[in-house]
């Protein structure tokens, strides 16, 4: 994957959840200009602040590093969001677990 691959879906992400690069380096606790040159592909997040990166727009690794989105996974991020949002756990890995459990359960129905 390429650094400006990446840049983008981070910005495409900050930008679903209505946050302004200020706002999101602020959540991670780095400099907005610092967030500017990740979105841009210029620079390379650490791996806490990829972390931080992760939480503070409530998305997985996983969409942020894969090669290639299927069409139906484009949407993913924001459904994960939104099972955070109404979910009681502070881990984000444990939210996809969640979504499947859900989408299992409601299949049944």
């Amino acid at each position: 994957m390429s650094l400006s691959t990446l840049g983008f879906r981070i910005r495409e992400q900050r930008k679903a959840h209505g946050m302004t690069s200020e706002q999101l380096a602020e959540l991670c606790n780095v400099g907005a200009v610092h967030i500017r040159k990740i979105e841009s592909g210029a620079k390379t997040p650490s791996l806490n602040l990829f972390i931080r990166l992760c939480n503070s727009l409530r998305i997985s690794p996983q969409y942020l590093l894969q090669d290639e989105l299927e069409p139906h996974e484009s949407t993913r991020p924001l459904q994960l969001s939104n099972e955070l949002s109404r979910s009681t756990c502070t881990d984000i890995s444990e939210i996809p677990l969640q979504c499947q459990r859900e989408e299992t359960s409601s299949k049944k129905e």
